[in-house]
Formats: C-alpha cells, sequence, structure tokens
C-alpha cells in the first residue's frame, strides 16, 4: 500500500486498533477519537505550560484531507498544533491545495526535492536536496523488522494498557475456577479485601470495604467518577465480581442503582449476591426503597441486640462461627450515576446518606459513581466518602475535585485511574480491570478455527471457519468474560441450594389479584367472637412485609375513592370472604344498592336483602327492622351484665349473628332518604358495641358529614380527585399518592397510611368470566345451606289477602299476650309483622281515606276478623251504611255477630234507637257482648241527619259507650269531616284512635295529628297512598297496610257460611 493511500497513521499503545483510515467512515472514527485526546491537551494547556509537552507527541499524516476537513480535528491541527503537542504532514498533489498553515513545504520529483521553511520574522529560507527514494518492498520489510520491537517504559508505563477480569483473578479456565472454596474459605469475613486492579509494576491493588482502620479497610463507603467512555461501568462492574468471588451470598450482598436505563443491573440479574435493584425506569420503587432501607436498619439492629446486645456486625459472624442464627450479610449499595437520581430524587438520595452514616457498624456500605462530582457530591457525601476512584474526568476542576490534583483530566486509556484513601493514605494510579473482556477458553482441546482479515484499522473480519482454532483468535460471539463468571457462580449457587436472600423490600404489589389467592388457612370458628373477612394485601414497608387486609367487623368502615377505581370491589371481596369463613349463623348482610351493581348477592344465604335505590319502602323498612334489632340486643347485653356483644358472646355461644350494613353510594343515599340519614347516626353511634357495622361508599370525603364520619372508625380509599383528601380521609400519606391503578389503594391505621392492593372477589380473565364465576360461587354456598334463613327485608305486598292472614295470625296470637278482642287485620309497613286491632284502645275510631282510598275495605276487613275470632254471644255489631245500597258493609248484614243493619235513612233511626235502650239499661262497666257501632261514609250522614232525637241519641252512645264496652267507628273523607257542632263525631274524635289510608294530603295528616315529615313533598310527586295503605293513630302513629276481604273465592257469602259453621249457626 502506498503512502498516498493513508489519510493517518498511528498505533495506539493497546495495539488493539492501528490508527489507520483509508475511508470516509473510519476516517470520521479516527478523527473523533483523536480530537477528544488533542482538546484534553488544549483545555488543559496552563497546566501542562510548567511541566513542558505532554507525551507521547502525536505525529498525523494526511494523505487525502478532503476526508477530515468537514473534522473538529482538523482547525486543532493545523491551528494548534504546538499548543496540542503534534506534527502534521500533508500529502498534495499540487503545492496550490496545501493549507495556508503549513510552515514547511517539501516538494519532492524526479529524485529531486527542496524545501521552504517560514522564519518567525516572516522570511522564508529555502533549501534543494537529494531525495532517498525506498522501494514499497524495502518498506514493508522495514516496517516487519520493527514490528516486534518493545521500547522500555518508564515506571508509569509499566501499569498495563488494558486488564482482563479473568487475568486479574488468575482465571484461566471457568471451569478450574473453584467458588464453593473460596466462599467457603471466607465464611463470616472479618475484614472484605478484593483485587480491583494492578499498578505499577503489575501488582495487584485491593479494595477493603471494611470501615476498621486496624483491618486494613479503606472505608465502607467510597465515590467514583469518571466521565463518558472512561470504564466506570466496567470499574463497577469489575468491583462487584471481585466481591461475589471471595464472599459467600449469605456474607455479601448488593442492591444495585443504576440510573443508566437498567444496563447494569440487567447484567447481574442472575447473580445470587443481588438482592435488589432500582434503574430510573422503575422510579415507584424509590419510595418502598427509602422506607425499606430505613426498616433494614431497624432490623439489623433488632438482630445484633437480640444477639446479645452487639455492636458491630463482625461480633455477630464471631457467634455465627460457633452457632447458627439468621443470616445478615454485609449490604453493599452501588449506584451508577447518582447524581441524576440525586436530581429526580432528591429525598431519597439524603436518606442514602443518612443510612450510610447510621449503617457503618451494621454492615451496610455505600458506593457512589458519577460522571461529574462538581455540584453533585456535598459535604455530608464527602464526609463520609473515606476512599475514592477517579478515572478519566471531563476537565481538571472536576479531577481536583476528586483528588486535589487535575491528572485524572489527562487520562487517555479506558480503565486507568487513581485509587485514594483518606487523605493520600493511599494513592495510586492504576489500571482497573476490564469484566467486558471476551472469554477465550485456554486449553489444548481442539475447537474452532477461525480465518479472519485484518483491515487497515486492525479489526478483523471473520472469512472462514473451520474445525480447528488459532491460539488468541477468537470469534465475534465470544461471550464476555462477566457474564460467564456469573452464570459460573449462579450455577454455584444452586449447587448448593444456596436461596436467595430477601432484599431490604419485597416486589411491588400486584396490578392484579383475586380473592383465591388470599383465603388460604382463612377459616372460622366454632366459638365466633369477631367477625373479619379479608380484602386484599397490605404492603408494609416499615416492617419489611405484606400481609392480608382482614377487615374486622368490629368498627364501621368508610370506602373511598372515585368512580370505577374499586370501592364496589372492595365490599363484593369483603362479602364473599365472609360468606366463605362463616356460615349465616355467624353473620347477617343487607345491602343498600344505589350504583346497582350488587344484586347478584342477593343470593347468598347471608344476605337478608339488597335493595336498589328507588325501594323506598324497603329501605325505610331496613332502618326500622335495625332500630328495633338494636333496642332488643341492648336488652339482651344489659341483662347479661356485659357492655359489648363481643362479651355477650363469650357466655351465649349460640347468640347474636353480627349484622353488616353495607350502603354503596352514601352521597346518593343521604340526599333521597333523609330520614333514614338521621338514623344512621343513631345506629352509627350505638350500633358498633351491638354488633351492627356498617361499610359505607362515598366519591368523596366530603359526601359524608363530620358528624357521620366521626362515628367510623375504620377507613380505605382509592384513588382521590383532591389530594388534599387523603389526609382527611386515612392519615396523611408518606408521599402524594397521585394516579393509582384500579384495586389500589391507602389504608388507615398506620402512620402513614399503608398501601394495599384490593383482590377480586372472582377469578376470571375479564369481566364477563368473572361475573359469572362470582355467581357460580355465591349458587354453591346457596345450595349448600340448609340452616336458618336470614330475616328478610322483603316489599311490602301489593295486596294482602285477609284469608291467608288469618291462619298466620291464629298461631301468633296463640304464643303472644293479645287480648280477646285485638284481632289481625294487616301487616305493618315498616317490619312486616302482623297488625292487630285491639277494640278496647279505642274505645271509638275514626276511619279517613278519600275517596277509593280503602276505608270501606278496611272496615270489611275488620269486622270478618273480628267475627273469625269472637263468637256472636261475645261481641254484636250494628251497621249503618246508606250510600252503597248494601254494596258496602251491608255485604255483611248475614254475619251471626250483625244484630241489626240500616242500609236506608228511614232504618236508622230504628237501629240507633235499639242500641241506645241497650245502652242505658247497662252500668259502668256491666257484662255482656261488646257493642259495636260501624257507621261507613259518617261525613255524608252528618250532612244529611237532620232528626235531633237520633243525633242525641247518637251523642249519648258514644258519651256514655266509653264505660259500657260499646264502641263506635266512624269512616269518611277527612276532607268533608263535620267541624264544630257535630257533637257525637267530635265526641268520637277525641278519643284520637283510628286511621288514615290512600293520602299523605298534609290536611288530612294534620287532622290525624300525624307530622307532616309523613308528607311527600317532591316536587310533582302525588300526595296519595296505595288503597288501604296508611297509618294507625293512636296517641302515636304507625305505618300499616290493611288486608282485602274478597278474592275471587272467598266473596261476602263464603265468609258468612264460613263464620256462621265456625261458631255452629243454623240460619
Amino acid at each position: 500500500m502506498g503512502l498516498d493511500e493513508m489519510v493517518a497513521t498511528y498505533l495506539d499503545e493497546q495495539r488493539s486498533q492501528r490508527f489507520m483510515a483509508d475511508r470516509r467512515s473510519s476516517a470520521h472514527q479516527l478523527a473523533d477519537e483523536l480530537f477528544q485526546q488533542l482538546n484534553r491537551r488544549k483545555n488543559s494547556r496552563k497546566e501542562r505550560q510548567r511541566k513542558g509537552p505532554e507525551i507521547p507527541i502525536y505525529v498525523v499524516v494526511l494523505a487525502s484531507s478532503q476526508l477530515v476537513e468537514e473534522e473538529p480535528v482538523l482547525p486543532l491541527l493545523l491551528e494548534d498544533a504546538e499548543m496540542v503537542d503534534t506534527c502534521t504532514i500533508v500529502i498534495s498533489d499540487r503545492k496550490e491545495t496545501l493549507p495556508m498553515q503549513c510552515q514547511l513545504i517539501v516538494e519532492v520529483g524526479q529524485g529531486k526535492g527542496s524545501y521552504t521553511l517560514k522564519q518567525e520574522d516572516g522570511s522564508f529560507e529555502q533549501q534543494h536536496f537529494n531525495a532517498d527514494i525506498l522501494s514499497l518492498d524495502k518498506v514493508d520489510s522495514l516496517a516487519r523488522y520493527m514490528a516486534p520491537i518493545r521500547l522500555k517504559r518508564s515506571s508509569a508505563s509499566d501499569i498495563p494498557a488494558i486488564l482482563p477480569l479473568f487475568e486479574m483473578m488468575n482465571i484461566d479456565s471457568i471451569d478450574a475456577f473453584d467458588v464453593k472454596q473460596r466462599w467457603n474459605r471466607n465464611r463470616f469475613p472479618d475484614s472484605l479485601p478484593v483485587p480491583i486492579g494492578v499498578r505499577a509494576g503489575g501488582k495487584k491493588v485491593n479494595l477493603n470495604l471494611h470501615d476498621k482502620i486496624e483491618r486494613r479497610g479503606h472505608g465502607p463507603h467510597g465515590l467514583i467518577a469518571g466521565t463518558t467512555g472512561s470504564g466506570k461501568s466496567e470499574v463497577i462492574q469489575s468491583i462487584v465480581a471481585s466481591l461475589a468471588a471471595e464472599f459467600h451470598p449469605n456474607d455479601l450482598a448488593f442492591m444495585l442503582i443504576d440510573y443508566k436505563g437498567g444496563g447494569m443491573s440487567n447484567t447481574f440479574v442472575n447473580l445470587p449476591h443481588v438482592v435488589g435493584t432500582i434503574t430510573n425506569l422503575s422510579s415507584s420503587l424509590m419510595d418502598r426503597a427509602q422506607i425499606s432501607l430505613k426498616a433494614e436498619l431497624v432490623r439489623r439492629q433488632k438482630i445484633l441486640n437480640d444477639a446479645g446486645n452487639l455492636q458491630h456486625i463482625d461480633e455477630y459472624y464471631k457467634l455465627l462461627k460457633h452457632q447458627n442464627g439468621q443470616p445478615l450479610p454485609h449490604l453493599v449499595i452501588i449506584i451508577d450515576e447518582f447524581a441524576q437520581l440525586k436530581k429526580d430524587q432528591p429525598e431519597f438520595m439524603d436518606e442514602l446518606i443518612s443510612i450510610a452514616a447510621i449503617g457503618r457498624t451494621l454492615g451496610v456500605h455505600l458506593i457512589l459513581a458519577t460522571q461529574k462530582p462538581a455540584g453533585v457530591v456535598d459535604d455530608k457525601i464527602w464526609s463520609n466518602s473515606r476512599f475514592r476512584i477517579c478515572l478519566r474526568v471531563q476537565d481538571e476542576g472536576d479531577s481536583r475535585d476528586m483528588l486535589k490534583i487535575p491528572n485524572a483530566a489527562w487520562i487517555n486509556k479506558p480503565g486507568r485511574g487513581y485509587f485514594q484513601v483518606g487523605s493520600d493514605e493511599i494513592f495510586e494510579e492504576m489500571q482497573f480491570a476490564w469484566s467486558g473482556a471476551p472469554y477465550v477458553e485456554q486449553n489444548d482441546s481442539p475447537g474452532r478455527l477461525v480465518v479472519a482479515e485484518i483491515g487497515l484499522n486492525g479489526k478483523r473480519e471473520s472469512v472462514l471457519t473451520g474445525s480447528l482454532s488459532a491460539p488468541g483468535v477468537q470469534s465475534e460471539q465470544s461471550p464476555k468474560q462477566l457474564q460467564v463468571f456469573i452464570n459460573k457462580l449462579a450455577q454455584a449457587a444452586q449447587e448448593e441450594q444456596i436461596e436467595r436472600l430477601q432484599g431490604p423490600w419485597l416486589p411491588p404489589l400486584p396490578d392484579r389479584l383475586d380473592l383465591d389467592q388470599i383465603m388460604k388457612d382463612e377459616f372460622g370458628s366454632d366459638l365466633i367472637q369477631e367477625v373479619e373477612g379479608v380484602a386484599g394485601i397490605i404492603d408494609d414497608l416499615p416492617a419489611q412485609s405484606q400481609r392480608k387486609l382482614r377487615v374486622s367487623l368490629q368498627g364501621h368502615w368508610a370506602v373511598y375513592g372515585m368512580p370505577g377505581l374499586g370501592k364496589t370491589t372492595f365490599i363484593q371481596t369483603l362479602l364473599m370472604s365472609l360468606a366463605r369463613k362463616y356460615s349465616p349463623d355467624d353473620w347477617n348482610g343487607y345491602i343498600i344498592d344505589m350504583g346497582r351493581m350488587m344484586r347478584d348477592f342477593a343470593g347468598l344465604p347471608h344476605v337478608g336483602a339488597v335493595m336498589m335505590s328507588e325501594e323506598e319502602d324497603r329501605i325505610k323498612r331496613l332502618f326500622r327492622f335495625l332500630i328495633k334489632n338494636a333496642a332488643q340486643r341492648k336488652e339482651f347485653i344489659a341483662e347479661a351484665g356485659v357492655k359489648t356483644v363481643a362479651a355477650y358472646r363469650r357466655s351465649h355461644p349460640e347468640s347474636l349473628p353480627q349484622i353488616l350494613i353495607v350502603i354503596d353510594g352514601y352521597l346518593n343515599f343521604r340526599n333521597t332518604y333523609p330520614d333514614e340519614n338521621e338514623m344512621l347516626e343513631y345506629l352509627l353511634r350505638e350500633g358498633g358495641s351491638l354488633g351492627l357495622t356498617f361499610v359505607i361508599t362515598s366519591n368523596r370525603i366530603s359526601d359524608i358529614y363530620e358528624k357521620v364520619r366521626s362515628n367510623i372508625a375504620h377507613a380505605v380509599t382509592f384513588e382521590l380527585a383532591d389530594a388534599g383528601d387523603y389526609y382527611y380521609a386515612v392519615g396523611r400519606p408518606s408521599r402524594n399518592p397521585g394516579q393509582l391503578p384500579p384495586g389500589r389503594g391507602l389504608v388507615k391505621g398506620a402512620i402513614p397510611p399503608l398501601e394495599f392492593q384490593c383482590a377480586l372477589p372472582a377469578a376470571g380473565d375479564d369481566e364477563v368470566r368473572r361475573s359469572q364465576e362470582l355467581r357460580n360461587q355465591i349458587s354453591t354456598l346457596s345450595k349448600q345451606w340448609t340452616g336458618d334463613k336470614v330475616p328478610k327485608i322483603e316489599m311490602l305486598p301489593d295486596k294482602i289477602q285477609l284469608r291467608q292472614l288469618l291462619p298466620a295470625a291464629g298461631e301468633f296470637i296463640a304464643r303472644t299476650e293479645h287480648t280477646p278482642f285485638s284481632v289481625p287485620v294487616g301487616l305493618m309497613s315498616d317490619d312486616l309483622d302482623l297488625f292487630h286491632v285491639d277494640l278496647q284502645e279505642g274505645p271509638h275510631f275514626i276511619v279517613g281515606s278519600p275517596m277509593e282510598g280503602g276505608k270501606t275495605s278496611f272496615l270489611l276487613t275488620w269486622m270478618l276478623s273480628l267475627a273469625y275470632y269472637i263468637s256472636p254471644a261475645q261481641l254484636q255489631m250494628y251497621t249503618v251504611d246508606t250510600r252503597y245500597g248494601g254494596r258496602g258493609i251491608g255485604q255483611l248484614e248475614g254475619l251471626p255477630h250483625v244484630q241489626a243493619h240500616a242500609g236506608r235513612e228511614e232504618e236508622l233511626a230504628m237501629l240507633i234507637q235499639c242500641l241506645y235502650d241497650q245502652v242505658k239499661q247497662r252500668s259502668n262497666m256491666s257484662g255482656g257482648p261488646s257493642l259495636v257501632l260501624i257507621i261507613d261514609d259518617a261525613d255524608a250522614l252528618s250532612k244529611q241527619l237532620h232528626d235531633f232525637t237520633v243525633k242525641e241519641q247518637l251523642s249519648a252512645i258514644v258519651r256514655q259507650g266509653r264505660d259500657r264496652n260499646v264502641h263506635v267507628i266512624l269512616s269518611g273523607v277527612p276532607a268533608d269531616f263535620p267541624g264544630f257542632g257535630v257533637e257525637w263525631f267530635n265526641d268520637v274524635k277525641s278519643c284520637q284512635s283510628g286511621f288514615l289510608f290512600g293520602t299523605l294530603d298534609p290536611n288530612d295528616l294534620s287532622f290525624f295529628r300525624i307530622p307532616f315529615t309523613e308528607s311527600n313533598n317532591a316536587p310533582g310527586s302525588l300526595k296519595i297512598l296505595p288503597p288501604g295503605q296508611g297509618y294507625y293513630i293512636k296517641r302515636k302513629y304507625a305505618r300499616v297496610k290493611a288486608a282485602i276481604p274478597f278474592d275471587d273465592y272467598w266473596n261476602s257469602h263464603r265468609w258468612i257460611t264460613e263464620i256462621r259453621d265456625r261458631w255452629h249457626v243454623v240460619v
């Protein structure tokens, strides 16, 4: 090859690459590397002026300057040659194309030559000469003759330019490397020396991370600095490899924080010593790591204290040599690019420094690596970093920051650097090990033969692969020494059954969790004193544990979070865990489902009702049921002489089940049911000790008033719209939770509150499959239960048939203390209990309703019920019905109890006269049958009745009948009831006993002294009730629904026949 075909030629000291190029691409690579070297020299000019020129002086030959004319190195070569200690020879065919900066021009032609030298004063010196001409063969011969020559180097140059990792470790073959023997030899170390490189003369340099000087320790913490390309990451990897080769995974462990994208942490993923990694791609782990590392210090302190109040990890290792104990490895925390970490996570970085300062005696070590120490390494870091490793840095200022001298800025070899301990207690220039060197098996066995073509730049390209190998030749696919080394250690750990130790922090919570995964070992007991379910997994970083989120029903729970993030799922999971763990004898559930997502749970045998938002009747009845149940429980507990239901259960195994009430969607409930919300406050306050537990969900904490929230002891929250609400919901978090994944939340209790992942109630890959699996599980639980059913909150029937009511009423009367004149006429609307009316409680009654409101139907029902239960000898009825021509209460004229019936006005006087005579004959509280006067549509009669005698007699019957076992029942439309002047009506009204059906009109309510709150005042709503539904008034009021007397089979004729037969009356 002729010299005119070359662009630039020189050989680097590593002899791994010839600095020659003949193409634009290779010329660019060569020029870029040369620019870095020369630019550094230019920047350090002032320092070098005091010490003379820098060695080596570079001679650069440009045979085709066009290939580098756009490269930034060209101005340095032509204009700043003396400043950067270089000499540039430019070769050209024509003198006119030479750069103007050339000071010496040599012209050669036909064996003759001349040179022109420009003097400092501007003059030119010119000389002629005969040129020596060498043939290419002679040049080639001379080059080959000089190729093996190695110049004797000074002591500084005795440092090798490259130090492969295995060469430093004296490993010829990885198969012959006995790592197990090394680990066993160094068990429970009292010092930590490992080689990290060589200094002048090839002598190894050790790094000892021990904190005690008497053990030749270099300190537990240190700094590594090096700019891009200096070999910093390779040095870190070599340190890790050296420590891992010497010490057992139970004696030394690594935590790697790689803020360069995870390259280092990925490299060591299989190393058995690595117990934790963090990268800048997993910044969410930072909070976990910060909390967990503090907890790790506490754990280590506890281990030393429990072992005998030890003060240093070395003392613990002395004990472990003679007795078994918990492994406590030296924990080496290595952070690559901690400058970026400090910028992104300043609090975490400060915490790490504090941990390092405290953890010295606990076996915690910290190695920080950065490109540029200026502005990053503060006084805390300097004071805690006893050893320093400085590779090539960007400028002399960085070098002075690290070493107090500028030398590190002049380094031009990767892996070359300085090792300093303390104030120059040790100061060595050295070559650090290269972990990325290719691994070539050194043995005599035949292997692959690779024939490679060596290019002008020294790079090899394989052109032929044979069956035999040539010494020193490896393919491009040769594995790196570090990877081979890691595989060897991983294999040794597996063979020795060495399990990787638990790291300082547990894995992050899963994004998805099924209830089946946390229901293992969850069984109820025969004696249930406290009912608790599970709903997820808590991430307790301070305690370095992950445990089940247990939901105790000893107190109420609030569940907060924006829609769609887990509130309803939390409740579903809680219900399923309770249903799988306990029987319906242990707990009963009632669900108010304002979001319409819980209706499947109505199939659980534990659940008495699932009520939608529009089921006003059932929701109101539920709260009446709860109030009544709470009062009963109070009595039971008081009689037992205890204060809580838990104490009561200890002495009454077969006793009160826990009652769980779920309100899913509290804001809607509060706005729709204000009266029940008032009851809720009472139940929250009193119910906890009585075995009543509420679980309430809300989108915002402000939706639940403080007077309600103050009675709720427990809370969980999923993501909230307002970050400030977390404090009021569960306590101040350690950080702003930000955007949480679905099912992720915080639980109240610890300070700060702990994070948890809510489990799904059933397994399945998608919502459809999970819903189907949930239904299957509910169906299975329902089929398995054969015991007593949970009290239901049924809907109030649209129609209550009297005939169906009477048999149940008979059983009820037999086991209660109802008087003979207390008969069933319907159901209580609040709890669906039988509704009885006692004639003697009146003694007179008014039955009011608007037209078609059910008053006449109720009178028929009452008459039939009285006749069914009370014999004609005990009860006699007189009926007045002048309006319907026999189609009203006159239908029952054939009952044996009916003594007279007035269907026309002219019959009224005779009926009243007959009844009046009987009343006059009776003395107060005299014997004889009860007399009942029933007047339907008394409002109309009061307007039609003009006979003064009848009025007087009617008034006398009402007044005197109170004490003479006489009862008067009047019905009518409240709006048409007479006012002043109708004495007989007012006397009945004064008894304040009666019924109101079919209306919520405030005026009608006022007539019967029922509070206006019962009136439905919603805009546009009709103030009516269904016929037969209304109120029973006796001083207080009760909600009732009257039974219907007739159906297709049980008409008036059949009833009369049935009752006659019952009392053996023959007509």
